[in-house]
């Protein structure tokens, strides 16, 4: 089976990508820089990316060719910092801020999956994945 990845996020996600990044730009007192707002992406959380993997590797039955596309917050880059920035305000109290300096780039504007995550559609899954990333970026 292959699956294919979006732009996974949350408290798996590899340090030195966007949100880690800018984490460690507010824990410096700094506000950091977007400069793709206008991006679409799938921005999938990672536990929600891991249980697919888990779910498809105990599977059983033959080999075959199936391909998933599982799919999170498919949106501007813009507005998932944004989204991002209202939960962390929902859950800590806190406030961050951050720069929009939009730059040339030759990534596609949009790329995003096809199959939403059954997560989306609870909101207690939801709102567990929001804590554990916001605890886990230690904001």
């Amino acid at each position: 089976t292959k699956i294919f990845i979006p732009n996974p996020v949350g408290p798996l996600e590899n340090e030195g990508r966007l949100f880690p990044s800018f984490a460690e730009v507010w824990r410096r007192g700094g506000k950091p820089i977007l400069r793709t707002p206008d991006l679409v992406r799938d921005n999938l959380p990672a536990p929600w990316l891991a249980e697919q993997y888990a779910s498809e590797a105990c599977r059983p039955g033959a080999a075959d060719d199936r391909c998933l596309r599982p799919s999170g917050y498919v949106a501007r880059n813009l507005d998932f910092v944004q989204l991002f920035l209202g939960r962390v305000r929902r859950l800590t109290g806190r406030e961050y801020a951050i720069v929009v300096e939009p730059i040339e780039t030759s990534e596609p504007l949009v790329r995003h999956n096809t199959e939403p995550c059954p997560q989306l559609a609870d909101p207690e899954a939801e709102d567990r994945f929001w804590s554990s990333w916001i605890e886990s970026l230690e904001l």
